[in-house]
């Protein structure tokens, strides 16, 4: 080893492996180096030797002879030591041979020394090997980082030249366009031209032309292909990368796949042309004296507007017929299925089964909204009429109210295959049309009503039998007028969350957010019942248990505040069919409940109105003609006439009459009850009910003290009536027993009958004398709930106390 002089610069404290089978020229550089400030290990003579320590001592630097003992030289050692480990190596030789030279190149050494070596040589080579060391991991280290980045994004990312010849791409970009590999996307001979779509590769081509001359990045939207022909929208953010002379030399691209992003702008889109065009719709049907034909043609170009539909009709259902009626209907033929003059009315009836046929009565027959772009293999499809306008496509959606079909709209021949959002569209629009229909079926009810009842008042007559008679005809079309109304209120659920099992709320609608009035962000999260009264709470949590103990859906009303809603509780299962959500479905009857209570005082007025004319008018009437009879019957007496007998008959009858006509006024007048207690209300009417109908009917009063709440004392009374009157026409009962109790926070009211039982609208819930009931207990604040159980049917009333006087 030739001397030098000292180092100027302070060494690395690198840990150093010699290899070297020369002892003294091994040891004299081991010295040569820990004299400069190196930690270097006892040399090691063979290669084998070297590579069985390589990994325990762990070294910074190998120099190692490329020539040494054994079957094992410097430079395999070193290739088997890089199998293992990435260290620095420096070769030194006392022979430089070209072949020695290219084998050992072979090994990618940071250095090779000639024997023998001078100190300063020495030093030198090692610090740059070191230095180089430490530059190829970290730019390894880089690279590695810079690639881990490139395949973990979430955006596809591509690499070409000029020419648009793929150089790289990641994972992402592969995956998007329906490659294996980035082998499999050069061998398909795909270049970045060939993605775009058809329509689309001019427009980036000269965007790319202008964007090599720009110094920022360029982001443009288009639409790209996959490989298997399918188009997509994306965001192209594109990057021209430039050599040191700053001339273009590849493109870099990023590519984001916005096909969910363009799919809910497209939902806004419609939902917000939807809502408006419902909200014109709205205003137009409210207006008051709008005829139904009017209506029907705006439903009609609302919804073949929004779904782009040339034909169709809007239809309503004959109440009386069944037959589908229509004003409004697209022409489709010369002669058929085209309204022309203004009032012309073309009718759809039912067949001799009660079914409507033909594809348009399938969505009738089913009471479900259906469409079909295959008109010609659908089940429903009858022979089409000759002349008839082809049908391409085809869609129906009945306007329902509950269970009750009340019209329908159908269209055909879209622009387009008719989708979900299509049937969507005009299933809002039907709401509409079925509650406007509702509305005009509720009113013109509720006319004819009144006006049948307006005309039997006028025809009565003098025998009292007949007008006995008439008034239960008058009474029962009143009550059969309420049912109609009252089957007809009833609209579909309008607001919607979901809530986990404890009440937590999940998510929600938009309608429910601005009722109310909160960020949807503010309501997810939080607990159901934070928005919900205390004293609700309770039955909310049951209804809830039963829904999920069960899988059934439940539904039931209640009171927010002022309003009244139609609730349903759906149950929503995991995978394992455990119910863990529950979808809560609201509609705001607060207006249906309004007008069953107008309908009630109304017919409570009638009631009335009825009572005091035959009582005032009637009952005075027969009472003077009474009073003659007594007369008559004396002076006939008197002069001894034959036919006292008969006079005397018809004398008995006129009382009868007379005492049979105040029973009959006592209970439709009950103006007098308003200032009975509970108890004296419902003992007058047993008694009534044991005098008019001859059956047995018993109170039994059990109260601490009087009810003399007026509200609750009529209400009490006519649901009493009520169920009195189901027992006796329905159930044929002879003994009816009431019965009246309390405790400290609630009232009980019970009557039991030993009739038949409950008809089928009793147990499925749907009897107008039910929701009557039912709708009486409500508005003072009680709950009404039935018995069908053996013999006989019970109704049992219970109302809060605290309801008093409200």
């Amino acid at each position: 080893m030739r001397r030098a002089g000292a180092m100027k610069d302070s060494p690395s404290n690198a840990r150093i492996m010699i290899v070297e089978d020369d002892r003294l020229t091994a040891l004299d550089i081991r010295n040569a180096l820990r004299r400069i400030g190196y930690q270097v290990y006892d040399p090691l003579a063979s290669g084998a030797e070297a590579v069985e320590k390589a990994a325990a001592l762990d070294p910074d630097l190998i120099i190692a002879d490329i020539t040494l003992e054994g079957e094992m030289n410097g430079i395999e050692a070193v290739r088997q030591i890089k199998k293992m480990m990435d260290i620095p190596v420096i070769y030194f030789t006392a022979y430089s041979s070209p072949e020695m030279f290219r084998r050992a190149l072979e090994t990618h050494p940071h250095g090779y020394l000639v024997k023998p070596v001078g100190t300063d040589d020495l030093y030198t080579t090692i610090e740059t090997a070191l230095q180089r060391s430490g530059l190829e991991r970290k730019l390894r280290d880089s690279e590695s980082r810079y690639r881990t980045l490139v395949e973990i994004s979430p955006d596809g990312i591509a690499l070409t030249d000029l020419d648009l010849n793929f150089l790289m791409a990641n994972r992402k970009f592969l995956t998007m366009y329906g490659f294996e590999s980035f082998d499999d996307l050069k061998s398909s001979g795909a270049t970045a031209y060939t993605l775009f779509s058809e329509e689309e590769r001019d427009r980036a081509m000269q965007n790319l032309r202008s964007n090599l001359d720009a110094d920022s990045q360029q982001t443009s939207e288009y639409k790209s292909m996959r490989r298997d022909g399918t188009v997509f929208p994306i965001d192209l953010t594109l990057t021209v990368v430039r050599d040191e002379s700053d001339q273009p030399k590849y493109l870099l691209g990023i590519v984001r796949d916005i096909s969910k992003r363009k799919m809910l702008e497209e939902n806004l889109q419609w939902e917000l042309s939807s809502n408006a065009s419902l909200a014109d719709l709205s205003e137009f049907i409210i207006r008051p004296g709008i005829a139904i034909e009017e209506i029907s043609e705006q439903v009609l170009q609302h919804a073949r507007t929004l779904t782009g539909s040339d034909h169709g009709y809007a239809g309503i259902i004959d109440l009386k017929t069944g037959e589908l009626v229509c004003h409004t209907l697209s022409r489709m033929m010369e002669r058929e299925c085209g309204i022309k003059n203004e009032n012309e009315r073309i009718a759809f009836p039912r067949g001799e089964d009660g079914r409507y046929g033909g594809l348009w009565g399938h969505s009738l027959n089913t009471l479900k909204p259906f469409f079909t772009n295959s008109p010609g293999g659908h089940q429903a499809l009858m022979r089409v009429p000759s002349g008839h306008v082809p049908l391409k496509n085809f869609l129906s959606v009945p306007a329902v109210v509950g269970e009750t079909l009340l019209g329908q709209i159908a269209l055909a021949n879209t622009r387009h295959d008719y989708t979900d959002r299509d049937l969507e569209t005009v299933r809002r629009i039907a709401d509409l049309y079925a509650l406007t229909i509702q509305r005009q079926n509720y009113e013109r009810a509720l006319q004819e009503a009144n006006e049948l009842l307006e005309q039997r008042v006028r025809e009565r007559t003098a025998k009292l039998r007949s007008e006995i008679e008439e008034r239960k005809r008058v009474e029962q079309m009143l009550r059969e007028g309420e049912e109609v109304a009252r089957g007809l209120i009833n609209s579909p659920s309008e607001p919607v969350f979901l809530v986990s099992t404890d009440g937590t709320v999940i998510d929600l609608n938009a309608e429910l957010e601005k009722r109310m009035e909160l960020a949807k962000a503010e309501i997810i999260g939080t607990s159901m019942f934070d928005y919900i009264r205390e004293d609700q709470a309770a039955g909310y949590r049951q209804k809830m248990d039963a829904v999920a103990s069960s899988g059934k859906a439940v539904r039931f009303e209640h009171q927010i505040g002022r309003n009244w809603f139609d609730t349903i509780m759906y149950p929503v299962t995991d995978y394992r069919g455990i119910v863990t959500k529950l979808a809560v479905f609201s509609h705001d009857i607060t207006e249906t409940r309004r007008l069953q209570k107008e309908i009630m005082e109304i017919s409570e007025l009638e009631r009335k109105r009825i009572g005091q004319d035959l009582h005032d008018g009637l009952g005075q009437k027969l009472t003077g003609i009474g009073f003659l009879a007594e007369a008559l019957k004396r002076s006939m007496h008197e002069k001894n006439y034959p036919e006292l007998a008969d006079i005397e008959e018809i004398s008995a009858n006129i009382a009868e009459s007379i005492d049979d006509a105040r029973k009959i006024s006592r209970g439709l007048w009950t103006t007098r009850i308003e200032s009975y207690d509970a108890r004296r209300a419902l003992l007058e009417l047993a008694e009534d009910t044991e005098d008019l109908f001859g059956i047995t009917c018993s109170l039994e009063s059990d109260l601490s003290g009087p009810i003399v709440d007026s509200a609750i004392v009529t209400n009490l009374y006519f649901i009493t009536r009520e169920s009195i009157n189901n027992a006796i026409k329905h159930g044929k009962a002879d003994r009816i027993d009431v019965r009246l109790s309390d405790d400290p926070e609630s009232l009980f009211l019970e009557i039991q009958d030993n009739g038949m039982g409950a008809a089928a609208t009793f147990d499925e819930g749907k009897g107008i004398g039910l929701r009557i009931m039912r709708y009486r207990a409500g508005i003072i604040g009680g709950t009404c709930t039935f018995d069908a159980a053996g013999k006989g049917f019970t109704v049992r009333v219970a109302i809060r106390k605290e309801s008093f006087g409200r």
